[in-house]
């Protein structure tokens, strides 16, 4: 099983035919990450549950409450990005496995990027900070969500620790089926 070989299909390869070319199905599953990545957008937007900003005389504030709750929408952002990033390195590990190692590196770059896409259109599409401007209007005690936020690069591992994982379970248990089978 080497790396990114192109080969023929051949009668007498034990595995069937070989993928003829493997980096059209990289990039069409990087593609397919990508547009995952937009709907993970969506749903971290639908789940996290941003901490909420009262308007006071000085303008909007956070309590220590609402602090402490910030956590909640990266946490969110984590789990949203470790499902997506499972499911979909589950699939990708059974139908490219004959790229063996080179799966790694891909992986954790596409997931990286598809964790990207969903942070920005998650923060294009979700509450904005609230500024002096934005709480003119309000009353006293009104309430004002803060934005979906992601301040460090530690939350965006979760995405390729979900990917990795399915292809680690996969790899395992491809092994066990394979060593189960008595040879021919």
């Amino acid at each position: 099983m080497s790396g990114l070989t192109v080969t023929e299909p051949s009668r007498t390869h034990p595995k069937g035919p070989v993928v003829r070319r493997p980096l059209i199905g990289l990039l069409l599953w990087t593609l397919l990450l990508l547009a995952l990545g937009v709907v993970a957008a969506l749903l971290w937007k639908a789940v996290a549950e941003p901490s909420a900003y009262v308007v006071t005389e000085r303008g909007a504030v956070l309590t220590e409450e609402a602090i402490r709750g910030q956590f909640q929408v990266v946490a969110a952002f984590m789990a949203v990005g470790a499902l997506v990033s499972l499911v979909w390195g589950g699939v990708v590990a059974v139908v490219m496995n004959r790229l063996g190692w080179a799966l790694v590196p891909w992986f954790v770059v596409a997931t990286l990027a598809a964790g990207g896409v969903a942070w920005r259109l998650g923060t294009w599409w979700g509450p904005s900070d609230p500024t002096a401007a934005s709480v003119r209007g309000l009353s006293v005690g009104d309430e004002v969500p803060s934005a979906l936020q992601v301040d460090t690069l530690a939350p965006f591992l979760a995405w390729p620790a979900g990917a990795l994982l399915a292809l680690l379970v996969v790899t395992y248990l491809s092994g066990l089926r394979s060593t189960a089978r008595p040879p021919r």
